[in-house]
């Protein structure tokens, strides 16, 4: 369960796992993750990889963004047919192309 603690702007998810032993013994464990609301809050040595990171993940978007639009203006052109969506089904649509759109929508 989520918490948020407005003094330090930090919000907490908390998950509980409890464990229950053929001989009826129960074992516990909490685990917490927290993260600051603020991502501007630590310090720009602790900032810069993070933002690194973010740029190298946005970029590999785009490209597989771009690459995919790439691939459907070339099924648009070389399509046969009197409509284009004939021709986006039959040369386009694939299992591979919707995982790439998957990943996409996902990982924006």
């Amino acid at each position: 369960f989520p918490t948020y603690n407005a003094e330090y702007g930090l919000m907490t998810m908390t998950g509980i796992n409890l464990f229950i032993s053929r001989g009826s013994e129960i074992q516990k464990r909490v685990e917490l993750q927290s993260l600051w609301m603020d991502p501007f809050a630590v310090s720009w040595g602790e900032l810069l990889p993070v933002l690194f990171c973010d740029f190298i993940w946005f970029a590999m978007l785009v490209y597989i963004l771009v690459t995919e639009i790439q691939d459907i203006v070339h099924a648009l052109k070389v399509g046969e047919g009197p409509h284009w969506y004939n021709s986006l089904w039959d040369d386009y649509i694939s299992l591979w192309n919707m995982v790439d759109w998957v990943t996409i929508i996902i990982g924006a």
